[in-house]
């Protein structure tokens, strides 16, 4: 089962090509290459995610993961909240098809408003949604390098470098949060204050709640 950090040589079959992996909570995610492999710690923003979502019990709840990739954070928040709706967007073509399935092989194909194929950086209303959401799931890819991610973040909380990922995040979270929403980020270990910084530099969004590596933000009031 999948509860801390694996290998792609645990998860695919002897071709290399196609894999599956079980959550925590019983769900089967198949898995193909070229799709970006889940993280143990992807955990953690369920965490943060059923802290919100417990918080505003509202009966009518609506999510967002940008960067959807097999479904791993968004399909075991629908398989916990039966009520709630789902949307998802991946840049990867392959991975949405791949939540797709993964939801449907999973009964939580109902709960699913649209999985598509966009870039963050250019959101779009998406299909069926016709209210903001209550919660948006974001785990954006960073650099490998410590030092260089540092640097990146320094400059984008000063000069609110157009294009970056993290700026994107922030941008479609003002846009597209209800007023009662919460953005959840997972962000590499012990980097929350960094990050904070930039999300948070034009005064549009608060931080509420922070672990050692997700960042629950609101709209500021």
């Amino acid at each position: 089962r999948y509860r801390g950090p694996v290998s792609s040589t645990d998860l695919f079959d002897a071709r290399g090509q196609t894999g599956c992996l079980i959550t925590a909570d019983g769900l089967r995610l198949k898995l193909r290459r070229g799709v970006f492999v889940p993280r143990g710690e992807s955990r953690h923003s369920i965490r943060a995610a059923v802290r919100v979502l417990d918080e505003l019990a509202s009966p009518d709840l609506r999510l967002l993961d940008v960067t959807l990739g097999v479904g791993n954070v968004v399909l075991p928040l629908l398989k916990r909240y039966p009520h709630a709706r789902a949307w998802g967007m991946d840049i990867n073509p392959t991975a949405v098809a791949l939540a797709r399935e993964n939801a449907d092989g999973n009964g939580l194909g109902q709960q699913v408003g649209a999985f598509e194929q966009q870039d963050l950086k250019d959101f779009k209303p998406m299909q069926g949604q016709t209210s903001s959401f209550h919660l948006i799931l974001a785990n954006p890819p960073y650099s490998a390098e410590k030092a260089e991610r540092l640097k990146n973040y320094q400059e984008q909380s000063e000069s609110g470098k157009s294009g970056s990922l993290l700026l994107s995040v922030a941008h479609l979270a003002q846009a597209a949060l209800a007023p009662e929403g919460r953005l959840v980020l997972q962000v590499p270990q012990e980097e929350t204050g960094f990050i904070a910084r930039v999300l948070c530099a034009d005064g549009h969004l608060v931080v509420e709640d922070e672990t050692r590596n997700t960042l629950t933000l609101a709209v500021a009031k």
